[in-house]
């Protein structure tokens, strides 16, 4: 969880400090985050003045605060945008923005004493986190969220000092025995699983979890922050916003939301068999040069019950999946295709292994972009699937030859391909090599009129 720099929270505190109204503002949205677990998408306010209007207009910005006609002292703010700007320009989530802002101007600030908060409500609130603690599933991870975060509420920081103006001790201790046993549920995991599912098994409704909501931001940090295996994970995605992080989080342990429920697409000569049925609509849109769309619900539990491929072909991107798949019906060849990014898509991960276990040392394929990107993604399918793939397309000439096409590399993306190379751990290390001397990459799209 990160915090407001210092300069930052002294201009909120003389800012809030100059607006009582804006304050009340701020705990008002920061009270209906904690009831119902999510920021509001916007919130209409009255300023007291004008001077308060302009106050507001500085403290939010002029991408998030908009006039209201006919009435010059309201504005709407809409805080879906201003999570982005806060993101964008303190690096920060809104939750810690708040945080720093109401605590930082209160003027009942509890005594702090060498950096540690006094206080008979701080005493209540850490000795709930203690009982809740002592309750709690022995997991580590969860043990070592609530031990960090009972450190941190005598700090006057973490997430559960956040709620302790809306929540008493009592609901501060369920709360905290919530998170940890969820944070272990997950850890317990052991296959894929839609989040909604896992949140009635564990939690009794699929509502108590849902994604955005504090309750899965903070399970989804005590993950990354606590366990090795989810933060490494983490960062193999190489995601680039909180909640792509926290979605990533979740999916090291098998669990992904509702919404964005796995598919992938595959062509070629393959039925399956479940529950004593046979399902060959992969083999019949397959006999029409068509590919077939399949979800992970579809997949679990399925068997090979015919094939007649001699190897597997994995593409990066669809378009290319799709030339490719036109060239293979017009050929007829014995071939599955399969369109596989790389990332944690755990229907293309279940189709893949239950394809590849067909015959030992079936080759498995992979063409992906001409970029780092592309090599990582081919790095973690592989082990991933816990199999060899070879590269294919992947190499110096290919670059090479498609280099009227090439994406100039920039500043960021030659640092990490001069420290990817320096590490030498991931497959196509010519290639890389190649891209910086170069100095550019090519899409897989790009050279799919020309291969396939």
């Amino acid at each position: 969880m990160s915090e407001l720099d210092l300069t930052t929270r002294e201009h909120l505190r003389e800012l809030l400090g100059a607006h009582p109204g804006l304050r009340q503002l701020l705990e008002e949205l920061a009270k209906r985050r904690a009831e119902r677990g999510a920021w509001p998408s916007a919130r209409r306010w009255r300023c007291a003045d004008e001077a308060e209007r302009l106050a507001a207009v500085r403290l939010f910005g002029t991408r998030a605060v908009h006039p209201v006609p006919d009435d010059p002292l309201s504005f709407k703010l809409d805080l879906q945008r201003f999570q982005q700007v806060v993101i964008e320009d303190h690096g920060v989530e809104l939750d810690d923005w708040v945080r720093g802002a109401i605590v930082q101007d209160t003027a009942e600030l509890p005594e702090i004493t060498n950096g540690v908060v006094a206080g008979p409500i701080f005493d209540a609130a850490s000795d709930a986190i203690a009982r809740a603690q002592a309750a709690a599933p022995a997991d580590p991870v969860a043990q070592a969220w609530l031990t960090s975060e009972r450190a941190r509420i005598s700090l006057g920081q973490g997430l559960l000092q956040a709620l302790l103006g809306h929540l008493g001790p009592a609901e501060i201790e369920a709360e905290a025995l919530t998170v940890a046993r969820v944070v272990a549920a997950v850890r317990a995991n052991s296959g894929p699983l839609r989040l909604g599912k896992f949140a009635r098994q564990v939690l009794g409704l699929a509502s108590e979890l849902r994604v955005e909501s504090l309750r899965y931001d903070t399970v989804c940090d005590a993950l990354v922050a606590f366990d090795e295996d989810t933060r490494a994970f983490v960062a193999d995605e190489a995601t680039t916003t909180m909640q792509a992080q926290r979605t990533a989080a979740l999916a090291r342990w098998g669990i992904y939301p509702d919404e964005s429920a796995p598919v992938v697409l595959v062509y070629g000569p393959l039925s399956f068999e479940k529950r004593g049925r046979t399902l060959d609509h992969i083999l019949g849109h397959a006999r029409l040069g068509e590919a077939t769309m399949l979800s992970l619900e579809q997949l679990q539990g399925a068997g090979v019950q015919f094939h007649d491929y001699e190897r597997i072909s994995c593409l990066q991107r669809q378009g290319a999946f799709y030339d490719y798949v036109e060239r293979v019906a017009q050929k007829r060849g014995k071939e599955l295709v399969v369109c596989a990014d790389g990332t944690t898509n755990w229907a293309a991960i279940l189709l893949l292994r239950v394809a590849a276990s067909v015959r030992a040392g079936l080759e498995v394929r992979y063409a992906g972009d001409l970029t780092l990107g592309g090599v990582l993604a081919l790095d973690r399918l592989s082990r991933r699937l816990g199999l060899p793939i070879e590269p294919w397309l992947m190499d110096p000439a290919t670059l090479y030859k498609y280099r009227v096409d090439g994406q100039p590399l920039d500043d960021r993306e030659r640092a990490a391909l001069r420290a990817a190379i320096a590490e030498g751990r991931l497959p196509c290390g010519e290639l890389l090599s190649a891209m910086e001397a170069g100095g550019y990459g090519v899409w897989l799209d790009a050279i799919a009129d020309g291969e396939f």
